[in-house]
């Protein structure tokens, strides 16, 4: 019975220093973040909770990502591959996806679409439409990142479908943005500013500082153009 409360202390800590490690990476406090996303993965990992230990790497890796760290991006692949196939689990669809977004910030687009359809095939399996919403948006960004600017207009209209029945902010937001930058590339600046100012009304309510600021300056540099 007290090493079942205990398990529950550590589980529970882990969770708190999860969702903490969240709010502060919304503020864009990222140097704070790295260390709880790092403490609860090895606690989940601990407990062979692969879901939430990837989860945690995740966001580790789209952080480095970000901040272009691209050696510690490399040792965190290196190691999530290790334990693939150490503990035999398996990848989830959310981590192809964020591997996908690694190797994009990279100008790795083929390698990116590669895992981006991993990520499809896997939600697609499980019907998972969060899953499945995350995969085309990435899918959109490649093509955007390629020039392919039709191709990437039609994954983000795919896209809109799932938003009638689905509430994914996180999904729409990025959408919007990238659609306003697919306008600006066409020169369709009127256009993107629109797009501009609804990214910007729904992060007023969501609150994710460092896409709020990105979204602030892409509206000034429309209104340059």
């Amino acid at each position: 019975m007290e090493s079942e409360i205990e398990l529950n202390k550590i589980e529970n800590s882990a969770d708190r220093l999860m969702e903490v490690a969240k709010l502060l990476t919304d503020r864009g406090d990222f140097l704070l973040a790295i260390p709880k996303f790092s403490e609860a993965s090895e606690i989940y990992l601990k407990k062979h909770d692969y879901e939430n230990f990837l989860e945690c790497q995740n966001n580790l890796l789209r952080i480095f990502s970000e901040r272009e760290n691209f050696e510690e991006v490399h040792k965190l692949k290196d190691r999530i591959q290790d334990l693939v196939l150490k503990e035999g689990f398996e990848l989830s669809a959310k981590t192809y996806y964020t591997l996908a977004l690694c190797a994009a910030y990279r100008g790795q687009n083929e390698t990116a679409l590669d895992y981006l359809q991993k990520s499809l095939a896997i939600s697609l399996g499980t019907d998972n439409k969060k899953d499945i919403c995350y995969a085309i948006n990435g899918i959109a960004i490649c093509y955007k990142n390629m020039g392919k600017y039709t191709e990437a207009l039609k994954e983000l209209y795919n896209l809109q479908i799932f938003f009638q029945v689905l509430d994914i902010p996180e999904v729409k937001i990025a959408s919007l943005h990238l659609n306003a930058q697919i306008y600006n590339e066409l020169k369709k600046h009127d256009q993107a500013l629109e797009l501009f100012w609804q990214t910007f009304d729904m992060l007023r309510e969501k609150k994710i500082l460092h896409l709020y600021l990105r979204n602030l300056y892409y509206l000034g540099h429309t209104y340059l153009l």
